[in-house]
């Protein structure tokens, strides 16, 4: 599928854009007074599910035409990236609200794409086995 000789430097390169995506999206705020956390770090958590999706996607083009194993690849790799620094930047960078409590919109969201990044998996693994497994 995604698999060449050249696949750990892009994906090392991927894993770069992410991170400066993800810290301009945290430092912004401290450096430009009239832009919001919030919103920076919404565009730091768009910018990673795109970077992640269309490079996988792109990666994983052998011929004009595209496969369904790389469709998957890339929407199962752009909701597993996209978790965890959605997770981390909620966890280690919550909003200054009173009593330190994360907003109730934030909690929903965290349990809700947390289950659908388990779906996800789960049917990415499902459809791999059952693609290998077809006779």
């Amino acid at each position: 599928m995604w698999r060449r000789a050249g696949n750990r430097n892009w994906i090392l390169l991927m894993a770069a854009l992410i991170l400066v995506v993800v810290v301009i999206g945290v430092f912004l705020p401290r450096w430009v007074d009239f832009i919001p956390p919030g919103i920076s770090l919404s565009l730091a958590l768009i910018a990673t599910a795109l970077i992640t999706f269309f490079g996988f996607l792109w990666r994983g083009k052998d011929d004009p035409g595209l496969d369904e194993g790389d469709m998957r690849t890339a929407i199962t790799v752009s909701v597993v990236t996209v978790w965890p620094v959605l997770v981390s930047l909620a966890a280690f960078l919550p909003e200054q609200t009173p009593g330190g409590q994360l907003p109730e919109i934030t909690n929903t969201m965290l349990t809700s794409f947390t289950t659908i990044t388990g779906v996800v998996i789960g049917f990415y693994f499902g459809a791999s086995a059952y693609v290998q497994g077809k006779p």
